[in-house]
C-alpha cells in the first residue's frame, strides 16, 4: 500500500548575528568626556560608541545620546560613565538575526554589541537588519512570479 506520508519541508538554515554584524566597533574609555565621545563618533562615521572600563563592557553612548545629554544643559565635560546606557545588551555572533531582532524591538533600542568569550567582536543594528531583511525579501521574490 502507498505511503500517504506528508512531504518533507526542508528546515530553513537560520542565520546568525556573526552573518551581519558590523565588525567595525568603536570604544572609548569610561572616563572619556562627552566630547571626546562625539568627536569619535564622527572623525569614524559611527553613531555609537561601547563604553570600557579596562576590558569590562560598561555601556554605550549613541549620537541621539549626546544630543539629550548636551540639551539638558550638562557640561560637554560630564564623562561617557555618566550618561552611558546602562546595563548593556549583547547578543554573541552565533545567536539567530531573528532573536536579535527581538531584542532590539523588545528592548526599544537600536545597537547590540556583539560578545564572544568576553571579547567584543562586532555590533549589530537595526539599520544592519534592515538591509538584511531587504536584501533577504528580493532574494524570496526571485522566485514568485506572475
Amino acid at each position: 500500500m502507498p505511503s500517504h506520508s506528508k512531504p518533507e519541508l526542508k528546515k530553513q538554515r537560520e542565520v546568525l548575528v556573526e552573518e551581519v554584524m558590523n565588525r567595525h566597533v568603536l570604544t572609548i574609555p569610561d572616563s572619556a568626556s562627552i566630547s571626546e565621545a562625539a568627536r569619535t563618533m564622527k572623525r569614524n562615521g559611527v553613531g555609537c560608541v561601547v563604553v570600557k572600563r579596562d576590558s569590562a563592557l560598561i555601556g554605550i553612548v549613541t549620537e541621539r545620546d549626546v544630543v539629550r545629554i548636551l540639551a539638558s544643559g550638562r557640561s560637554e565635560t560630564s564623562t561617557v560613565n555618566e550618561v552611558a546606557s546602562k546595563p548593556i545588551v549583547v547578543v554573541g555572533p552565533k545567536d539567530s538575526v531573528n532573536e536579535a531582532a527581538k531584542i532590539l524591538s523588545n528592548k526599544g533600542i537600536r545597537r547590540l554589541p556583539v560578545v564572544e568569550d568576553s571579547q567584543l567582536v562586532g555590533i549589530l543594528t537595526s539599520t544592519d537588519l534592515v538591509k538584511f531583511y531587504d536584501k533577504l525579501s528580493k532574494y524570496l521574490m526571485k522566485g514568485v512570479g506572475p
